[in-house]
């Protein structure tokens, strides 16, 4: 799995790791590495919801709308996509 660079003031980059299906979607791991520092990693996070996040034209004004308080995550230090 590779980080992809993103045109974001808040946002540096973001992966994502294919998990199951659930309710007929497949989902997965949404990494995302912040550019004042931090990774966070989003759970069952619909793969569909990546592609569209790739596709934004702000990427941090989509994840703050349709991600965060919406998936849980864990806060990791690290520089690898969970």
């Amino acid at each position: 799995m590779n980080w992809y660079g993103v045109e974001s003031s808040n946002v540096e980059a973001i992966a994502y790791r294919r998990g199951d299906i659930k309710k007929g979607s497949m989902v997965g791991i949404l990494s995302v590495k912040f550019i004042k520092g931090g990774i966070y990693h989003y759970m069952d996070v619909p793969e569909e919801l990546y592609r569209e996040l790739l596709k934004a034209h702000s990427p941090g004004k989509f994840l703050a709308e349709r991600i965060k308080n919406v998936y849980d995550y864990v806060k990791d230090q690290n520089s690898e996509p969970l």
